[in-house]
């Protein structure tokens, strides 16, 4: 069993896997941890992480909220 180093804040980013394409994806530390994909929004990703980690450690990894540049120049903002 892997466990995660939550020293280091997860990489949110869209994902090109065909499975999940356009989803927003999770990849944790250690790079072998497997990534958690198939968020809608920011706002599932928040959910989710302050569920399984708790509201410290989301405002610990992410003290500024989630943020993530549109395609079309507008910005998504969780905080």
């Amino acid at each position: 069993m892997e466990f995660i180093d939550i020293s280091i804040p997860p990489t949110i980013y869209r994902t090109n896997n065909p499975e999940h394409y356009g989803k927003l994806a999770i990849d944790f530390m250690p790079e072998t941890t497997p990534t958690v994909a198939s968020f809608d929004n920011l706002q599932q990703v928040k959910e989710w992480l302050v569920n399984k980690f708790g509201e410290e450690q989301y405002q610990e990894w992410f003290p500024s909220g989630l943020a993530e540049k549109l395609p079309d120049g507008q910005v998504s903002y969780v905080n």
